[in-house]
């Protein structure tokens, strides 16, 4: 069925508003948390809308006018969890914003993954367990306007009205198919992940994919090209990609570093222009022996018989995917697995397994193994 018309969720744009609605709430219970953002609207991607749903309360809060969230943030420390969808986005939002990230989360889309869902959209989940149909209409709206929407609200509002009833289910179903450890297992590690991922340097941000393409003499290009248009987004306030893309980058880059000549659109005003051709003067001029190299990860050291014991590595986590009805890549993805049949092939597999692999996939790739 469609969507039905459901009581309004308060909007709070003030810090007041906030501390009362969370004096009414539950403590110690699940929580449900969503953010929004404006990835595609703004050269620096801001939250800017945190759904909240905490037993029968909900509500959608202001963070681009509520500039302290530590009451909300210190309501979800003491949540027994809190749940999300997707949540490696949302946590690195908050942790980016707010440099705390609660503890545990608890992911709905691990969850739909771990009992064999293959297409574990939130939307999905919703159609295919509640019979609910979600409208997409606002997946891509620009979140940082004001006011929003009506229909946008209750876009958002939905995220977590459906995500609590969806909750209790993956719970049972975890439990039923003996995969709660899985879980508990899988939803740390990505915790984990988000905490310990570096931020990328303001001296790397330029290395965009594809530079493998780009000659010595391109890549001084590349790195002008780069920063006329970064510079240009942040003076504009937009996506880089709304100014060119990666690919026409990288296209202009080799060009120039074959000695052609490149142009811009014709939407790109006179001023705009020279700053172009300036960045490209510039990487023009730059000596032979100064140019930018980027050092590349260097390839592990293949041993005789590797492709033997990558096979029957591979072969083992494609069996336990079909007899527990998993996707592969759920188990362990391709990368983890040639890493660690690298280090087996030279005998040197003990200080990886733990890294690569979490306990319950170990347990379905080496039953066999001590």
């Amino acid at each position: 069925m469609e969507e039905g018309s459901s009581a309004p969720v308060p909007f709070l744009a003030e810090e007041a508003a906030l501390q009362e609605f969370l004096a009414g709430c539950p403590t110690g219970i699940s929580c449900c948390v969503d953010t929004e953002a404006d990835s595609l609207y703004s050269y620096r991607e801001k939250v800017c809308l945190i759904q909240f749903g905490c037993g029968d309360h909900l509500a959608l809060i202001d963070p681009l006018t509520i500039k302290d969230m530590t009451p909300l943030l210190d309501f979800l420390d003491q949540a027994s969890q809190v749940w999300m969808h997707g949540a490696d986005y949302d946590m690195s939002i908050l942790n980016r914003t707010y440099k705390r990230v609660p503890d545990p989360v608890f992911d709905t889309q691990i969850a739909a993954r771990l009992l064999g869902w293959r297409t574990f959209g939130l939307a999905h989940l919703i159609e295919d367990l509640l019979k609910v149909k979600l409208s997409k209409q606002s997946q891509k709206k620009n979140w940082g306007e004001r006011p929003l929407p009506e229909k946008m609200l209750t876009y958002a509002a939905n995220d977590v009205r459906y995500l609590q009833p969806l909750i209790e289910i993956f719970e049972q179903r975890l439990h039923e198919a003996g995969r709660w450890e899985w879980f508990l297992q899988s939803c740390g590690a990505a915790r984990r992940q988000v905490l310990s991922r570096p931020e990328k340097s303001r001296d790397d941000m330029w290395k965009i994919p594809g530079w493998g393409k780009v000659s010595a003499r391109g890549l001084a290009y590349l790195r002008e090209i780069w920063l006329w248009r970064d510079g240009m987004a942040s003076r504009r306030d937009k996506p880089p990609f709304k100014i060119i893309s990666n690919d026409q980058i990288l296209t202009m880059s080799v060009s120039l570093a074959d000695g052609k000549s490149v142009a811009l659109p014709p939407r790109f005003r006179p001023g705009q222009r020279d700053r172009f051709e300036q960045g490209v003067a510039k990487a023009k001029a730059i000596p032979d022996d100064e140019l930018p190299k980027w050092e590349r990860k260097k390839r592990l050291a293949k041993a005789n018989d590797w492709e033997r014991v990558c096979k029957e590595i591979r072969s083992a986590r494609d069996q336990a995917a079909e007899d527990y009805d998993l996707e592969p890549s759920i188990i362990s993805s391709k990368a983890c697995l040639e890493r660690y049949a690298f280090a087996k092939a030279e005998n040197r597999t003990s200080e990886l397994r733990n890294e690569l692999f979490l306990p319950w996939q170990q347990e379905l790739i080496f039953p066999q193994e001590d």
